[in-house]
C-alpha cells in the first residue's frame, strides 16, 4: 500500500535520514501498518503489509491519489465537496 504524506508544514516535515523517512505523519503511517498487520494477522499469515511512504507536496496529495501514484493521502486536509468529489474512491469519515 503506498501512502502519499504531507511534508511541507513547518515542524511536521518529513526527512530522509539513513533513507528512512522521518516525521510526524511518518509515525503515523508506520503505527497505521502495525495496527493493520495486528488487526488482520490470521488473514494475513506470513505475508504482512507494507505501507510505503512517498513524501508528497500537500497540493499533489489528493491528484496523486486519484491518479493511482498513492492509495491512501496522509496530511492535515480538511474535507471539502470539491476534494469528496474528487476523491470516489475513499471512504470518508
Amino acid at each position: 500500500m503506498r501512502a502519499a504524506g504531507q511534508g511541507t508544514s513547518p515542524g511536521c516535515q518529513e526527512r530522509r535520514k539513513g533513507g528512512v523517512v522521518r516525521g510526524i505523519f511518518a509515525d503515523a503511517v508506520r503505527d497505521f501498518e502495525r495496527w493493520l498487520n495486528k488487526k488482520y494477522a490470521k488473514q494475513l499469515g506470513k505475508r504482512p503489509l507494507t505501507l510505503v511512504i512517498i513524501p508528497s507536496t500537500r497540493d499533489k496529495l489528493l491528484p496523486g491519489v486519484v491518479q493511482g501514484l498513492g492509495d491512501i493521502a496522509v496530511g492535515n486536509i480538511t474535507i471539502t465537496d470539491a476534494r469528496r468529489r474528487a476523491t470516489t474512491r475513499a471512504s470518508w469519515r
